[in-house]
């Protein structure tokens, strides 16, 4: 914690301590650090940009428990607890490509670019869970299976229940409660090196730009990572009419950040993903909904669901896991 002085560091490391041994109640980290009186100091130069990064979200929002589990993952399990791994290759080819062909091998069938519009059900003998007997796709075509496994996220399943006459299901689950939020990446190609030769990633602090990195060996070509978007920034700079006003604020603070005052931007654009992430409030995040109980032959996935994790890929992998576990097919 360079950016600190040694009196707030010792401060920093007892209360990361006290935060990842005690018992939360369900409240915000922002009343947690109120009571624990952290100063301002560490909450700009470290706690904020630990949530942002982590959990995409500002502290008024978000769990203490949600932050908790970050600490104890992250902090307190040992050295390879906070290790970062960047992909050599696209996402595309691992999240796709790699995954596709190993279904394909296991005798999955892949069908692409089918939205699901609603679900053919009925009561079962009890009369108490709802029984899926086809999905119905956006196209017309209908798909009957056995069993069934709705991978989505929460908003998109809410629609799917409407439409399915299943609004009474959405409000068990409570979807209503579910805020997304947005993740902006800026794309930016420079006119001179800003990272040091062998370096290709580092946090950044003193503005609104959080994590800057060079994803590939095109020359003077890197990304800056906005989380918690929808908090930070102005809804004009999320769209394309925004994106060189956005660049440039970020280009600032890669001058002052690195000591470069002509640095100067040659092209830009930026992608944000409203939806990215949940919001990780106090109640959503100790309530979430479990994968089964919903259909007498079908379960919910998600990052969204009771996994333990916040919104991250390690809670979606979980929540598939559970889901497939409950149905029984393995």
């Amino acid at each position: 914690m360079p950016l600190l002085p040694l009196k707030e560091r010792i401060k920093t490391v007892r209360l990361l301590r006290k935060l990842g041994g005690e018992v939360l109640p369900d409240t915000t980290i922002s009343e947690w650090f109120k009571q624990h009186h952290v100063s301002q100091k560490a909450l700009d130069e470290f706690w904020l940009p630990l949530l942002l990064s982590s959990l995409s979200e500002v502290p008024d929002f978000v769990s203490a428990k949600a932050v908790q589990k970050v600490i104890r993952d992250g902090f307190l399990e040992g050295r390879e607890g906070m290790s970062v791994f960047l992909p050599t290759v696209p996402l595309r080819a691992i999240y796709h490509e790699a995954t596709s062909m190993t279904l394909a091998e296991h005798g999955v069938s892949l069908h692409f670019f089918k939205r699901l519009r609603r679900l053919h059900w009925e009561r079962n003998d009890t009369g108490n869970l709802p029984t899926i007997t086809a999905l119905e796709f956006s196209d017309g075509s209908i798909e009957q299976l056995d069993r069934y496994i709705l991978a989505m996220p929460a908003f998109q399943l809410w629609k799917v229940l409407e439409a399915s006459d299943l609004t009474c299901s959405a409000e068990q689950l409570g979807l209503e409660r579910f805020e997304p939020g947005a993740v902006a990446t800026v794309h930016l190609w420079l006119d001179r090196p800003v990272l040091k030769p062998g370096k290709r990633y580092c946090a950044l602090s003193g503005g609104i730009g959080q994590f800057l990195c060079m994803p590939s060996d095109v020359e003077n070509y890197y990304t800056v990572v906005i989380s918690a978007a929808h908090r930070i920034l102005p809804e004009t700079e999320m769209t394309m009419s925004g994106c060189q006003i956005l660049a440039e604020r970020i280009v600032e603070q890669l001058r002052i950040t690195f000591g470069i005052p002509t640095l100067q931007l040659l092209h830009c654009r930026t992608t944000t993903c409203f939806d990215a992430v949940f919001s990780p409030k106090p109640k959503i995040y100790s309530e979430r909904p479990e994968s089964k109980g919903l259909f007498a032959n079908g379960t919910i996935a998600g990052d969204w669901t009771q996994t333990g994790f916040p919104a991250t890929m390690e809670g979606a992998v979980r929540s598939g896991l559970t889901a497939v576990e409950s149905l029984g097919i393995f």
